[in-house]
C-alpha cells in the first residue's frame, strides 16, 4: 500500500476559507506534508470554479462552512447532487467553528468525509488527509441529497444570526431506547436510540438515524466538543417500532 505520506503529496487540493489567515495556516499545513498541487479559493465562488477544473481536476476540497457568496454547505451539495464538473464522490473536508454544530447534521446528511474544528491543528489536519487514502464510502442518489434542505441554514449564515433554536440540556425530552455504547463500540448498521444534541442544546441528529461508517467517523472526530462519550442504539427491527 502507498505510504500515507507519499498518499498526502501526491494530492491535488483546493483550500477554500474567506479568512486570509485561516486560508494562509491551513495552506501552509498542506505544503509543510509535501504536497504542492493546492489552489487556494477566497471565496465560494472561486472554489466552485477551482473544482470545476476539468484539465487538472482536484480529488480534495477543504472547505469552510460560512462564507458571504456560496458557502460550504452549498457547495458540499452541488457536488453530491453532480451540479458542479466534478465527480460526486469527490472528497470534501469542511471547516467548522465550535459555534456551528446547527450545520453539522446537514453536513453529514450530504456525506461530508471529515471534520476539521477551528483552529486546525497540524495533527488532526495529517490524520484526516491519510484516512483519504481508504476509498469513499458509498454516496446516495442525486434525489436523496436534493430533499436536504439548506436553504434556510444559508440564509441564517448570511444573516450573521444564530442558527436554530437551542434548547437547554433540562428541556431535551424523551425516553432513549436500546442500549447504551461507547463511541469506540459503534457498528455500522446500528440506529440512534435518541436525539444527539450539541454544546448548547441544538438538535444534531434525530433519533431513529441509521448509523453508517461514515457517520460514525464523523461522529468521533467531533466527540470532544459534543461533550458525549456514549450514547443509545438500537438494532433495525427496535427501531422501526419506535
Amino acid at each position: 500500500m502507498q505510504k500515507k505520506s507519499q498518499f498526502i503529496a501526491g494530492l491535488r487540493i483546493v483550500i477554500a476559507d474567506d479568512e486570509p489567515f485561516n486560508l494562509s495556516l491551513v495552506a501552509g499545513m498542506v505544503r509543510d506534508f509535501g504536497c504542492t498541487n493546492i489552489i487556494l479559493a477566497s471565496s465560494g465562488v472561486q472554489a466552485v470554479l477551482a473544482i470545476s477544473n476539468i484539465s487538472n481536476p482536484p480529488n480534495v476540497l477543504i472547505v469552510d462552512f460560512n462564507m458571504p457568496d456560496v458557502n460550504g454547505l452549498q457547495i458540499l451539495r452541488m457536488i453530491r447532487c453532480g451540479e458542479a464538473d466534478v465527480t460526486r464522490d469527490l472528497r470534501v473536508l469542511m471547516l467548522t467553528g465550535s459555534s456551528d454544530f446547527n450545520l453539522v447534521g446537514a453536513a453529514m446528511a450530504l456525506d461530508v468525509d471529515a471534520f476539521l474544528v477551528k483552529p486546525v491543528s497540524k495533527a488532526t489536519l495529517s490524520s484526516r488527509l491519510e484516512k483519504l487514502v481508504n476509498p469513499p464510502g458509498d454516496i446516495k442518489s442525486v434525489q436523496e441529497y436534493a430533499k436536504i434542505d439548506i436553504d434556510a441554514i444559508s440564509r441564517t449564515l448570511q444573516s450573521r444570526q444564530p442558527v436554530g433554536t437551542p434548547r437547554p440540556r433540562t428541556e431535551q425530552r424523551g425516553t432513549p431506547s436500546g442500549v447504551k455504547l461507547g463511541f469506540d463500540a459503534l457498528v455500522e448498521g446500528m440506529y440512534l436510540g435518541e436525539d444527539i444534541y450539541g454544546p448548547a442544546g441544538e438538535l444534531l441528529l434525530p433519533k431513529n438515524t441509521r448509523l453508517s461508517d461514515r457517520l460514525i467517523r464523523r461522529m468521533r472526530e467531533l466527540r470532544g466538543i459534543l461533550q458525549i462519550d456514549s450514547m443509545y442504539v438500537t438494532k433495525a427491527e427496535e427501531a422501526k417500532k419506535a
